[in-house]
C-alpha cells in the first residue's frame, strides 16, 4: 500500500471518528484518538492476515497450514490488543461524555432556575365571619 494512499485513509477515519463523537475537551480529544489509532491497527491487522492467506494459496498440508498460523500468531495478538484498547477506550468515553452532559444540565438549571408553580407560596388570608 502506498504511504501517501495510507496517510489519507488515517485522516479520513479520523475525521470520521472526530465528528461522530465531537470532542469537547483534551481528555475527549485523546480518547477519540486513541479509537481512530485501535480502529487503524484493527483494520492493518485484518489487511495483514488476508496478505497472509493469499500469499500462501491454497493450503494442502498441515505443515503449510502451520506455517500460516505461526505468521498469523503475532499479528491475532496485536489485533486483540487493538480490539481491547478500543473497547476500554470507548466505554471510557461514553463514560466521560455522560458525566459531562449530567454537570452541564446541572449547571444550566442553577443558571435556569424554574419559576415558582405557586405551591409553596402562603396563601392570602380571607376574614373570618363571626358566627351570629
Amino acid at each position: 500500500m502506498i504511504k501517501s494512499h495510507v496517510t489519507v485513509e488515517y485522516k479520513a477515519l479520523s475525521e470520521e471518528y472526530h465528528k461522530e463523537f465531537a470532542p469537547a475537551t483534551l481528555e475527549e480529544r485523546f480518547l477519540v484518538n486513541t479509537l481512530v489509532h485501535s480502529q487503524w491497527r484493527q483494520r492493518q491487522c485484518m489487511r495483514l492476515e488476508k496478505e497472509y492467506w493469499d500469499a500462501e494459496g491454497k493450503i494442502e498440508t498441515n505443515e503449510a497450514l502451520y506455517r500460516v498460523m505461526k505468521k498469523l500468531e503475532p499479528v491475532g495478538r496485536l489485533a486483540e490488543s487493538a480490539n481491547k484498547s478500543f473497547c476500554t477506550t470507548l466505554k471510557q468515553l461514553l463514560s466521560l461524555r455522560a458525566a459531562r452532559a449530567k454537570a452541564e444540565a446541572k449547571a444550566a438549571k442553577q443558571l435556569n432556575p424554574p419559576k415558582s408553580s405557586g405551591l409553596f407560596q402562603v396563601p392570602k388570608r380571607t376574614p373570618v365571619k363571626p358566627a351570629s
